[in-house]
């Protein structure tokens, strides 16, 4: 029997269609994954789930394209929604002959594939509740669908780019880096929105999916923004008991994310081998963040606090819009920490890192562990190849 918020959500904000779509799948599921496809090798399916029993799971493969699409990516694109619609086990979305928004774009994708699975679990096709999201580009490890050790909101799943490319493992790696230094310096400090945003790696329960209205409708970060949504109302894990390998690729499809960063570095490795030239934030800009969230418990605690940095870049934020409204509306100190909480969220987070550079610039990715050997790499990764 569906839940409320999850018939809520289907009856009012799923994608049109997507209860008509659900309704091809005849047999039941263990698990259902979501895949967004644009302009990806026709059987790039074999390698995303050569360790996975697909007996078991429902892959549904939306093949998308922007409006704006160059005739050989449509014709790409094309070629492997053919493709998908040939195989077992998997729902082939065409999105081809209705191509996206431009601006809204992996975001509508991964929205429309998500909404769809959300009918069928609601519906009981799909036994388990969680909605698993990955890329064309990665590689699903055989333990990928092992229980997992929570109940609701979403995860995170370690992972790892690979590449042939000297240069651009090299770049990967870095990139990595400055990943897990920012997410386990929040973690630390004890954040609520301490996690890698990665697409291609994270399962999202259905409920905590309705509860926060699915997936932006965005041509990046749409990732960032559904785990932010999620992270106020259940909560976001981060689960290192399984790796998903996912290969590393520059890209200038997207404004922001991983493929852009991957180039940038790229470029920066070109002048300097050693990466020395790619930075990251500043230790110090991580204790400013820490002094930041201090404030927010002293207030939540009707306590003074100093008039620092760190509340001077709160203020900057908007806190005073928010702060009086808050303290009237909420008598306990942990209603009000929980309030001010949403209120810094991980955007407002990652916006205050960005004003901490004006006090401490960012420091060279090589200097990041010296500064803390605490702080270590997500996984320890597999050889690259030679």
């Amino acid at each position: 029997m569906q839940s409320s918020p999850v018939a809520a959500y289907l009856q009012r904000f799923a994608e049109p269609g997507s209860a008509e779509l659900a309704e091809a799948i005849g047999r039941d599921y263990q698990h259902i994954l979501v895949i967004p496809a644009y302009a990806e090798p026709p059987d790039f399916l074999h390698q995303v789930l050569a360790s996975i029993d697909r007996e078991l799971v429902l892959t549904i493969v939306v093949a998308n394209m922007p409006t704006n699409a160059p005739e050989a990516q449509r014709a790409q694109t094309q070629a492997l929604l053919d493709h998908c619609r040939e195989q077992d086990n998997v729902l082939a979305i065409d999105r081809v002959c209705k191509p996206l928004p431009p601006k809204q774009g992996v975001g509508l994708a991964r929205k429309l594939g998500s909404d769809i699975a959300t009918h069928l679990i609601a519906k009981g096709k799909i036994r388990s509740p969680w909605i698993y999201q990955t890329d064309a580009d990665a590689r699903l490890p055989s333990t990928y669908f092992d229980p997992l050790n929570q109940t609701d909101g979403a995860l995170v799943f370690a992972h790892h780019h690979v590449s042939d490319n000297a240069t651009l493992r090299q770049a990967a790696r870095l990139y990595e880096t400055h990943m897990a230094w920012y997410w386990q310096n929040l973690a630390a400090l004890g954040s609520r929105y301490a996690y890698p945003s990665l697409g291609s790696a994270m399962a999202v329960h259905h409920e905590s999916y309705s509860a926060v209205r699915g997936f932006p409708k965005r041509d990046a970060g749409e990732d960032f923004y559904l785990l932010n949504k999620i992270a106020k109302v259940a909560g976001v894990g981060v689960d290192l008991s399984r790796t998903i390998t996912v290969q590393a690729r520059m890209s200038s499809r997207v404004p922001f994310g991983t493929g852009p960063a991957l180039a940038q570095i790229c470029a920066l490795l070109e002048q300097d081998p050693s990466g020395a030239l790619y930075r990251s934030y500043h230790p110090d800009a991580f204790a400013l963040l820490g002094g930041a969230l201090a404030t927010l418990r002293a207030l939540a605690a009707g306590e003074e606090p100093p008039a620092d940095r760190a509340a001077e870049l709160l203020h900057e934020l908007g806190l005073a819009k928010v702060l009086g409204n808050i303290l009237r509306q909420y008598s306990q100190p942990t209603q009000r920490q929980r309030a001010l909480e949403d209120w810094f969220d991980g955007l407002k987070t990652l916006r205050f890192m960005h004003l901490a550079r004006r006090h401490f610039p960012d420091i060279s990715i090589l200097d990041c562990a010296r500064h803390n050997p605490l702080i270590g790499p997500i996984v320890n990764p597999p050889a690259d190849p030679a």
